[in-house]
């Protein structure tokens, strides 16, 4: 699945180059930009949920694809979401990088999640109000390749999200000196979901670093369990798609409730 995912980049990657090439590439950014690791940081009394807005995905097809992107991140933030994850994949997720700019009227911060392996991928997610960016180790085949774009984007003022499958990723990681880490309980080559990947991986956690889990998460008991062994946050997209109220059911996963 990850060849397939990076094959349906390379279109956007032939646009951005020339864009660049004709001088047509959008200027940074330039307002502030919400901190991504500080508002995991601050909010250290609940649960810290960072809601995703997905509306498709190759596992499970169309999650909720007449979602409203601006009435969908309103339930976000009054359900106490502390930062945003917006898809903006195409091909696979029905995801726009214009969602970026959209979301960044709420005033949390932005993870752009894609598949992200091209300069040209950072330099472009710079001129976005996004102020993090998913890279999967597994995506690259050249682990200096990786290595290169993860300083590149920080020093495009990007926030590196490096997400792992396993110790082998995660060491990987660790090489580079990275900061956050996103353990996704989905192999994204099979496509399987297991929490074990969660319980596993977390007691290689040191104290400088800001863990996340992700994938297949739906129980305050099961963040509440996860928070306590060291996860900083939950990135959670799909349940909360599907719900009827939106809003109900993060403050339920973020303060208790039902769940």
């Amino acid at each position: 699945m990850l060849n397939k995912f990076k094959k349906s980049k390379l279109k956007e990657i032939e646009i951005l180059t020339y864009l660049k090439s004709h001088n047509k590439f959008p200027s940074e950014w330039g307002k502030n930009k919400e901190s991504f690791s500080k508002a995991i940081s601050n909010s250290l009394d609940k649960v810290n949920i960072i809601a995703e807005f997905k509306k498709s995905s190759p596992s499970l097809g169309n999650i909720n694809s007449k979602a409203d992107l601006e009435n969908v991140l309103v339930s976000y933030k009054e359900g106490g979401a502390i930062a945003f994850s917006i898809l903006t994949e195409e091909d696979y997720f029905s995801g726009k990088i214009e969602f970026l700019y959209r979301a960044a009227l709420f005033g949390l911060p932005i993870l752009r999640k894609d598949f992200i392996f091209h300069p040209l991928q950072v330099e472009i997610t710079a001129t976005t109000p996004a102020s993090a960016i998913l890279l999967i180790v597994r995506l690259f085949e050249d682990m200096s390749d990786f290595e290169r774009l993860y300083f590149y984007a920080l020093e495009k003022k990007l926030e590196p999200v490096v997400e792992v499958f396993s110790e082998k990723d995660l060491e990987i990681a660790k090489r580079v000196g990275a900061k956050i880490i996103q353990v996704n309980n989905r192999d994204l080559n099979s496509l399987k979901i297991s929490l074990e990947t969660s319980y596993n991986l977390i007691k290689h956690k040191e104290d400088n670093e800001i863990w996340i889990s992700a994938s297949g998460l739906s129980k305050r008991s099961v963040l509440v369990d996860l928070k306590n062994i060291g996860y900083d946050a939950f990135l959670i997209g799909t349940y909360l798609m599907k719900q009827e109220n939106i809003c109900l059911t993060l403050r339920n996963l973020v303060y208790g409730g039902n769940n």
